[in-house]
């Protein structure tokens, strides 16, 4: 059996996906609106805030004891999915679940300084790269930072330390849209959205094979440069924005 959590397609699982395909049975449990629906089994939940929010409520009705440990892990998931609760996915049953989940013992001290405050100095000079490289639209409306691949080696930091960067160019003030840009070992380039009005990146980001939330989606794009890419998506985006709501973008 595969349970594979919090992933909206299968193209999307990486390394993981041959052995998940011979699985015998594969239960699906994700949030995301993109979702396939694959799977034997399938527990999608869009009204969720996350998928740490399904997992809780299934522990609860199915009587699992549920110790510190447990709940830490679930409280992580449901404070990450909503940006330490402060994206539109969080609602009043959001933080019911995370105020049942701290009575548990979690201890917030320790998780906020473990996810938010505890950065490597590798991690400190990317963010340093990254911040050099911000940079807007014309009308400041779309910001985005640019990493190499050779940004990664050079700092010795880790791809994996780099999920807050989304919020960099997306804080600036007067953006509408921010991106992350950054080219993988292999030459493919990841665009991460995060919107500060109110439009739908996952449907944009869903028709070049990707997908998300309404404020916050990701697209791997294959065959174009890091700097062809920036273009196309800060392109994209721009006429989007110029029509004040959901165009359906152009197939590349």
């Amino acid at each position: 059996m595969a349970v594979v959590l919090d992933v909206g397609r299968v193209e999307r699982m990486g390394r993981v996906r041959q052995a998940v395909e011979k699985a015998e049975c594969v239960v699906n449990v994700d949030h995301h609106r993109s979702n396939g629906r694959f799977g034997d089994v399938v527990i999608v939940d869009t009204n969720a805030s996350s998928t740490g929010e399904i997992l809780y409520r299934f522990m609860k009705e199915a009587g699992f004891k549920i110790d510190r440990l447990d709940a830490t892990y679930v409280f992580v998931a449901v404070l990450t999915d909503t940006g330490r609760f402060s994206y539109d996915n969080t609602k009043p049953q959001t933080l019911r679940v995370a105020a049942e989940l701290l009575e548990y013992g979690v201890n917030l001290r320790d998780v906020m300084n473990g996810l938010y405050r505890s950065c490597s100095k590798e991690q400190m000079a990317l963010q340093a790269r990254a911040l050099a490289s911000l940079e807007t639209n014309r009308d400041g409306t779309v910001a985005w930072i640019v990493l190499r691949w050779r940004d990664f080696e050079e700092t010795g930091a880790n791809p994996d330390d780099t999920q807050e960067f989304p919020e960099i160019p997306r804080s600036l003030r007067g953006v509408k849209v921010g991106l992350y840009i950054r080219e993988l070992r292999d030459g493919r380039v990841k665009v991460s959205l995060r919107s500060n009005c109110g439009m739908d990146l996952n449907r944009f980001a869903m028709a070049y094979g990707g997908g998300g939330h309404r404020a916050a989606a990701g697209i791997t794009f294959s065959g174009m440069s890091l700097e062809e890419t920036r273009r196309f998506v800060v392109g994209e985006i721009e006429a989007w924005l110029r029509k004040g709501g959901y165009v359906r973008p152009r197939r590349m």
